[in-house]
């Protein structure tokens, strides 16, 4: 049998150079030792190396494969940084963010984790962007010849003036100035008698009005000014009536606010509750309420909330257009930019977010919270509850369904019963009768009748029914099975063994047809260590899916742990493969074998019903041990 090779790093030498570019490599090399020491000549082998960061079982940033062939000495020499990239990227690795481990897998198996205690400086260099420390000053230099004379430089400030000096002689008399400007005009001398009267003229034309004069004062000791008012007391000054009327505002000739204290009517804003006869209703905001009739104890805040309302009534609608469109619906509460804007007819329904049961129409009993959530709720499709953004968006005439979680059954359209807890819990559904509870739990394809139980449980493909996946990362591969838990689970525990119906009263077609001793005879026991890595990929433990929908990769490195260790353990038991075909070999269908459902899926063995061919095989021989004992018994008598 061969036996596990070893893979021993000898050395990490320089950078490769790469034409004068900062490398981007650096030479591996490792011999390659059997499980006895022997060196593996001319031997080949698939080594991935992987580059972890921060710890020996840090995530993996990086990883990569090489084929590689031994030499005649057992030496392999690969340059890392240069195999056929499986994981991440080197161009960005940081390597000033340490410290690094390099791992090393031959042929599937981890051989080692090493620490690189040093980084290619070129590397380091390219990648860090941070300068080293600054050096210490050096010592003085000697004095430098005297340079030459410098340029003068610029005039110096005027100095202050001297002391003035004596006064001069008496000069001689100029010549004669110009004559000077003309003197002010002097006072008007005393008014003339008064002349005679002359005859009276002509009546003019009157002249145009003068401007109105200033407005008078209050013309009652109750009036209120329209440029305010001083010394009111609360306890006694007020505006509005001291009789029954309505008490009515308005605005440009329209009615814009309206108080009513026998119907119950508070109104302000454009046209609100204009034409109500119903009691107990307010309505703030512009056309709120504005067709009501007979409705009443309705409350509308905001522009055009429950505006084509008539007959409605207990309704509560918060923000513009909420419950715009609803007529006689009753019982509804809408909170949010065009909540329910749709509604008509339909009632006792909460909504609470913009959007939220936007389209419902004549559906009752529904419950959305968040944003747009229950959307496309139509008809008179009822009971869903939906709490979270995009909650049950696409639901059209679903019902009896729940999701709590941001897109959980976003996309169910006509699905009923289903329930998904949880962020994108059953977000694709679009079938019934499913219940999910975690992050992705039953997400990304569509099932019936399924349940789901922890975060990444949900199914390898679409149209499964009856199926059950509980635990992080279990993936059921048909109709009618369930999984529990992962490739990396060792042990599933309980106090008592698992009970299998087997109640005569349901059994029919019984034969005693069971093989025994032949079947066995024909059955190889083995030991063997499973490819925890390898299974985890078939069963895309470690698919995801980005917001696009676009398939991607991502590995926890606690899963790498768990599967190392799952690798490690020695098992015994059969391969299902042969248990199958030896018993097809009999003519014998052994239900022993759990055959997959498609090409895809894994083969399984239920090993409690080996009991039942094991019994056959000592009931015959005991009935062979009888027939030699009783052949000895006579033999002994002769």
């Amino acid at each position: 049998m061969n036996k596990r090779p070893s893979f021993l790093m000898c050395a990490l030498v320089a950078c490769t150079a790469l034409c004068a570019q900062t490398p981007q490599s650096f030479s591996y090399q490792a011999i390659v030792r059997d499980g006895n020491g022997v060196v593996q000549a001319n031997t080949p082998a698939a080594i991935e190396l992987s580059l972890l960061q921060g710890a020996i079982n840090g995530p993996v940033v990086y990883s990569e494969e090489h084929a590689a062939t031994t030499n005649a000495f057992g030496l392999v020499n690969l340059a890392f940084g240069q195999g056929t990239p499986v994981n991440g990227s080197w161009a960005a690795v940081d390597w000033s963010d340490g410290p690094w481990f390099a791992r090393t897998r031959v042929n599937g198996v981890t051989i080692s984790t090493t620490q690189l205690l040093s980084v290619p400086y070129a590397l380091y260099a390219e990648t860090s962007n941070t300068p080293g420390p600054q050096g210490p000053a050096g010592p003085v230099g000697p004095a430098g010849p005297q340079g030459p004379v410098g340029a003068s430089g610029p005039q110096g400030a005027t100095g202050p003036a001297g002391p003035a000096g004596a006064t001069g002689a008496q000069g001689p008399p100029g010549s004669q100035g110009a004559t000077g400007p003309a003197g002010a005009t002097g006072a008007t001398g005393a008014t003339g008698a008064q002349g005679p009267p002359g005859p009276m003229g002509a009546t003019g034309a009157q002249g145009a009005a003068g401007p109105q004069g200033p407005a008078g004062a209050d013309g009652a000791l109750n009036a209120w000014g329209l440029q305010g008012n001083a010394g009111t007391d609360p306890a006694t000054h007020f505006i509005g009536t001291t009789d029954n009327p309505t008490l009515v505002f308005k605005v440009l000739g329209y009615q814009a606010g309206k108080i009513d204290r026998d119907p119950g009517i508070v109104a302000f804003g454009y046209n609100s509750l204009h034409q109500t006869t119903g009691e107990d209703n307010t309505a703030i905001g512009h056309v709120a309420s504005m067709f009501n009739t007979t409705g009443g104890q309705n409350t509308a805040v905001g522009s055009s909330a429950l505006y084509f309302n008539y007959t409605g009534s207990d309704n509560t609608a918060l923000g513009m257009k909420s419950l715009a469109s609803n007529n006689s619906g009753s019982g509804n509460t809408a909170c949010g930019k065009d909540a329910m804007h749709y509604n008509t007819t339909g009632g006792n329904n909460t909504a609470a977010g913009k959007n939220a049961l936007y389209s419902n129409v004549a559906g009752n009993y529904n419950v959305a919270v968040g944003y747009n959530a229950l959307y496309a709720n139509n008809g008179t499709t009822s009971t869903n509850v939906a709490v979270g953004s995009f909650a049950l968006e696409g639901n059209t005439t679903g019902e009896f369904n729940t999701a709590v979680g941001h897109v959980a059954l976003n996309q169910n359209l006509i699905g009923d019963n289903n329930t998904g807890v949880g962020h994108s819990a059953l977000e694709f559904t679009t079938s019934g009768g499913n219940t999910a509870v975690g992050r992705d739990a039953g997400n990304f394809y569509n099932m019936s009748n399924s349940t789901y139980l922890g975060w990444q449980a949900f199914p390898t493909a679409s149209g499964f029914t009856n199926s059950m996946g509980l635990g992080y990362n279990a993936r059921p591969d048909g109709n009618n099975r369930v999984h529990v838990g992962n490739t990396s689970i060792i042990g599933i525990r309980g106090q008592v063994g698992f009970t299998t119906y087997s109640d005569g009263r349901f059994k029919t077609a019984l034969r005693e047809d069971v093989r025994g001793l032949d079947l066995i005879m024909k059955l190889r026991p083995v030991t063997y260590n499973v490819d925890a890595h390898a299974l985890a990929a078939h069963m895309k433990e470690d698919v995801r899916y980005d917001s696009t929908g676009a398939e991607i990769h991502r590995t926890d490195p606690l899963d790498v742990q768990a599967r190392d260790e799952q690798a490690r353990i020695r098992y015994t038991g059969f391969i299902a493969q042969e248990v199958e075909a030896a018993s097809r070999s009999l003519g014998y269908d052994f239900s022993g074998v759990d055959r997959p459902a498609t090409a895809e899926g894994l083969y399984g063995l239920r090993y409690a019903e080996f009991v039942v061919p094991l019994v056959k095989a000592v009931q015959e021989q005991q009935a062979i041990i009888e027939q030699l004992k009783a052949r000895i018994e006579e033999l002994e008598k002769r």
